[in-house]
């Protein structure tokens, strides 16, 4: 019995190992706040509004004809907000390549959540290379047996005093994205 837990423990190992090597690690926090940015990355930072904060988990996936496709079976960030927003470093998407809010866990892991499956309405939003962009704001709220997303709105001054009291390096490179609420196709 102790050799299969040994072996075990050796492939999680192994399998985390190779998942941070090859770019699949799982962000868990938001930026330092002291960041050196330069546009010219293939990277982009990401601004998403949370109220109330509640820990979000960011998916990959397309949006096509009207629906939303979760193309990974992990998610790409699983994030506490910080004073009301979510500050992350992301691959680009666009052209219908995109990110969607998979997952809402107010207590954190375990208890009531908000999981996308088939016909769920989702927030999506892409994110155009070598640019820091406020995506919007997400609205939650509990309901009997899990949260909901109530709606989804803009705030760009707001998510700008954000940046330019916790990321003042970041401030002027701000630009204003959007958040589309799109029916997921299924779950991821």
């Amino acid at each position: 019995m102790e050799n299969r837990t040994s072996i075990s423990f050796f492939i999680v190992l192994l399998l985390i190992y190779f998942l941070n090597i090859y770019g699949c690690a799982i962000k868990f926090s938001n930026l330092d706040t002291g960041i050196q940015y330069d546009p010219s990355e293939a990277e982009s930072i990401v601004v998403l509004g949370v109220e109330p904060r509640v820990r979000v988990s960011i998916f990959t996936g397309k949006t096509e004809n009207g629906l939303w496709d979760c193309k990974s079976a992990f998610n790409v960030a699983n994030v506490w907000p910080e004073k009301g927003f979510i500050v992350l470093k992301l691959k680009p998407r666009t052209d219908g390549k995109n990110y969607g809010i998979g997952q809402l866990l107010p207590a954190g892991i375990g208890g009531k959540s908000f999981v996308v499956k088939k016909g769920t309405l989702i927030p999506t939003f892409e994110v155009p290379p070598g640019q820091v962009v406020y995506v919007g704001t997400i609205h939650t709220e509990q309901g009997d047996n899990s949260m909901v997303i109530r709606k989804v709105t803009s705030n760009y001054e707001a998510a700008h005093i954000h940046i330019v009291n916790h990321y003042p390096q970041l401030a002027r490179y701000l630009t204003q994205g959007s958040l589309k609420l799109t029916i997921s196709s299924g779950g991821c």
